[in-house]
């Protein structure tokens, strides 16, 4: 925007304050959202009715004159005649574009059909400084787009209906877990050990107590903990850290729901998995199927099945019943052309490993089962298959959307496992996690067998809206600062 330009509306806004006062000094309210204007127009035309909202249009025509006044809940047009109110109309000469108005009138219809406000008053209650995109481009750039929510929204950018499928998807993922008997709960986002995932940790430091604090990756030892208490079922949405890397898939915050069964199992846990995503569909679009690249995903039940270490024989020729030690790992590698790199274990070499041979090859929604132990640290032991757990991730599009353990509630075998990973931790691995006393103590005083399960919330409405970055689902993605002008 010219300074020019910003200079006509400042110079508009002082007009408007020696005429009517300090525009931010008002407090009005309103009877409808300009939405609620439309859907209700039969059951209110003809009455005395107050709206407030964006003027995304402007136009004259002699002695009339039509403003478009929109929010997120839709656009009412508004209808002045110089005839019935000359000074009002003469205050038009001080709106602009993106400007915020509070206007009262009749709700009628146009001779051409129009649903509008006869604007009988209308007050300025915040002067649009900068100047809107142009209406029939918007913001064209992505990026930009990403960095100006705000804008993108307010001139009708398709993130305005993103977010309210986005507030939908919450909503039913909600009710789903609430519906089926499960406690909705909180819990810390500061915790004194990082803990419940492979991540490396923000850290930060609590002046009063003079204690290092990190913020959570994941809520799962709090959740275990009400286990522990007499919770028989619980669920948690809240948001998780992780200092890692922006991808497609990946946002430093991002959003989960994780919920625990007491008694529970992961057979039932797939189960509950497919009605919940059915569940989620259906509120987000309306549909019982998912487009990724083209190719529609049905998420009727039941999803496919298939064993990791199986899948890895087929796809890979890699037995990991017959690798022992991390050089049998580290040849491997070389032989697959896969890298290597500093601090690498024998569970990150096997996560490898299922990513580039398993993961990326499925396509519908397929529930892969079975883990060995060095992955999943907090999952309980096959009784028929030492060194291997009782584990599933769901794979949708080539992508992970949740993850399940049959808990682990053995605090001895626990500490066992938090303690090689505190060695994997001192050897380099900056993910692994260090033994968290507070758990094993709760462990200790004993826990009932549980399923638990884990979703990421925003790869779920990414698949479910059919975007193709993380981004596109998170009003305020982080980003890297644009470099100084």
């Amino acid at each position: 925007m010219s300074q020019e330009k910003r200079e006509i509306r400042e110079a508009k806004l002082a007009s408007w304050r020696e005429r009517h006062g300090d525009p931010y000094s008002q407090s009005l309210s309103i009877s409808h959202l300009p939405g609620e204007l439309l859907s209700s127009f039969e059951e209110i035309r003809g009455h005395l009715v107050s709206t407030g909202g964006r003027v995304l249009a402007m136009r004259k025509q002699g002695k009339l004159a039509f403003l478009d006044l929109g929010d997120l809940t839709g656009r009412i047009q508004l209808f002045f005649r110089a005839n019935e109110n000359p000074e009002l109309f003469e205050d038009l000469d001080l709106i602009d574009l993106g400007d915020l108005l509070w206007v009262e009138g009749e709700l009628l219809k146009t001779k051409r059909g129009q649903v509008s406000v006869g604007v009988d008053s209308f007050q300025l209650v915040a002067k649009g400084r900068i100047e809107l995109p142009d209406k029939r481009e918007g913001i064209s750039d992505p990026e930009t787009r990403l960095r100006l929510r705000w804008v993108d929204m307010a001139t009708g950018g398709e993130i305005g209906e993103d977010i309210q499928a986005v507030s939908r998807i919450l909503g039913a993922a909600r009710a789903y877990w609430s519906g089926a008997g499960f406690m909705e709960v909180t819990t810390p986002l500061l915790h004194p050990v990082p803990g419940g995932a492979y991540a490396r940790p923000f850290s930060t430091h609590h002046n009063a107590l003079d204690l290092p604090l990190y913020l959570r990756v994941a809520p799962e030892l709090y959740l275990k903990k009400l286990l522990v208490a007499g919770c028989p079922k619980l669920f948690e949405i809240g948001s998780n850290f992780r200092n890692e890397g922006l991808s497609r898939h990946h946002n430093p915050e991002f959003l989960s729901l994780e919920a625990y069964e007491a008694w529970g199992s992961l057979e039932g846990m797939m189960e509950r998995t497919e009605g919940f995503l059915l569940a989620l569909a259906q509120a987000g679009t309306g549909k019982n199927t998912l487009v990724r690249g083209g190719e529609h995903i049905s998420l009727e039940a039941p999803f496919a099945r298939v064993d990791l270490r199986e899948e890895l024989i087929q796809k890979a020729g890699v037995n990991l019943d017959d690798l022992e030690g991390l050089s049998a790992y580290e040849a491997l590698f070389v032989k697959k052309g896969l890298p290597w790199h500093e601090g690498m274990t024998v569970g990150r070499a096997q996560d490898k490993l299922y990513s580039t041979f398993v993961e990326s090859t499925l396509l519908e929604p397929t529930f892969v089962v079975g883990y060995p132990k060095e992955m999943s640290p907090l999952a309980r032991e096959m009784p028929d298959r030492p060194g291997w757990v009782e584990r599933f991730e769901l794979v949708i599009a080539r992508m992970e959307v949740a993850n399940a353990f049959g808990e682990l509630a053995d605090p001895d075998e626990q500490r066992s496992r938090m303690e090689a990973q505190a060695l994997d931790k001192e050897g380099g691995d900056g993910e692994a996690q260090p033994v968290d006393d507070s758990y094993l103590d709760a462990l200790a005083f004993g826990m009932p067998p549980a399923g638990g399960i884990g979703f990421g919330l925003e790869r779920l409405m990414m698949l479910l809206l059919d975007k193709e970055t993380i981004r596109d689902v998170i009003l305020f993605p982080l980003l890297r600062p644009k470099p100084p002008r």
